[in-house]
């Protein structure tokens, strides 16, 4: 499970870069995309519909309290933190 969480904070690291967030969110930003895809992994088991609902409430949540305690609008961690839980380049496109 160490793999594939490491893959998601590296992929959503890219897209924070890539999305040109603010330098100092970069790392918070990697790290809810990595909390987000573990808890669908931990939640998998329980379906695709409702291990998404339980990880996208976790990304909302700790994006809420990133963006309090480093006083950006919690957007920059949502936007770049769904990435690992939404397939396809229909979202990249999307919010291009």
């Amino acid at each position: 499970m160490i793999a594939p969480v490491f893959s998601a904070f590296l992929g959503v690291f890219s897209f924070a870069i890539l999305f040109h967030a603010p330098r100092r969110s970069y790392l918070a930003c990697a790290l809810c995309g990595a909390v987000a895809w573990a808890s669908y992994l931990l939640a998998e088991s329980l379906g695709l519909f409702l291990a998404t609902t339980l990880a996208a409430i976790v990304l909302t949540l700790l994006s809420r309290m990133l963006s309090v305690a480093m006083k950006m609008p919690s957007t920059v961690f949502i936007v770049t933190g769904i990435f690992p839980l939404v397939p396809g380049a229909g979202i990249y496109h999307t919010a291009y």
